[in-house]
């Protein structure tokens, strides 16, 4: 199935998710989802999305949690887009007590996990100032960001820096699809095309064939001063 997997975008159920048949529906009537006419738009999937689970049967449908929950609260929080939101880590690469950020992220989808507590008890995130990250925050700025167990900082890129966003073609293969759905919608809600993550130790220390798993190319041991991690865990080093 085109979104079975476990991390940010969305987990599958065995009994279906209004949200994803949607989804796969929109692929179905306009081929490839994301053309020109859809990819600038950050309201497409969560309309499609909203009126697929009004129309929902049994329990994709009971008490409206995708419409009120996860299309409400949950996308006003992805799209915030704030270093200080747990919501928006990326899935493998956020290490936390004996487990990962995905595993975090299944337990809210299954409704193990209140959206209101979206960590373990103990992870939260810091307050941060220049002498903390002097290579990303300015003199007098400070910002709330999550840090690993490995100590790995994870601030959001600036608004004005996302980079590396892909489009595809009509010709694209459904892995391709998936990947960009991944890193283009986290929890059905949208994000810009080129979000990502700027990682790096505090105190302006460089990775030092510092273990990350990306998406595309599998395990990387990175030495550099920071990597760009995209929500759907594509790891890129900085040069």
């Amino acid at each position: 199935m085109l979104l079975a997997q476990p991390c940010g975008t969305m987990v599958a159920e065995s009994d279906g998710i209004a949200a994803l048949a949607c989804l796969l529906a929109f692929i179905a009537d306009h081929g490839v989802p994301f053309t020109d006419r859809y990819s600038n738009s950050h309201s497409s999937i969560n309309d499609i999305t909203t009126q697929a689970c009004r129309q929902a049967p049994g329990p994709a449908r009971a008490g409206g949690f995708y419409t009120r929950e996860l299309i409400g609260g949950v996308q006003q929080r992805v799209e915030s887009r704030r270093s200080a939101q747990a919501l928006l880590l990326p899935p493998l690469n956020s290490h936390l007590k004996e487990q990962r950020a995905k595993d975090a992220f299944c337990e809210l989808t299954r409704g193990a996990r209140a959206w209101a507590n979206a960590m373990p008890e103990g992870i939260n995130p810091e307050m941060f100032d220049r002498q903390r990250l002097p290579d990303f925050l300015g003199h007098q700025e400070t910002q709330v960001i999550y840090k690993d167990t490995r100590g790995v900082v994870f601030p959001c890129c600036r608004a004005s820096e996302p980079h590396g966003g892909q489009e595809f073609d009509h010709s694209a293969k459904v892995e391709l699809l998936r990947d960009l759905l991944q890193s283009t919608y986290r929890f059905g809600a949208s994000l810009p095309p080129g979000f990502h993550h700027d990682a790096q130790f505090e105190g302006g220390r460089d990775f030092k064939a510092t273990p990350f798993e990306c998406s595309r190319n599998g395990q990387l041991s990175v030495s550099a001063t920071h990597a760009n991690i995209y929500p759907n865990d594509y790891v890129l080093p900085a040069p």
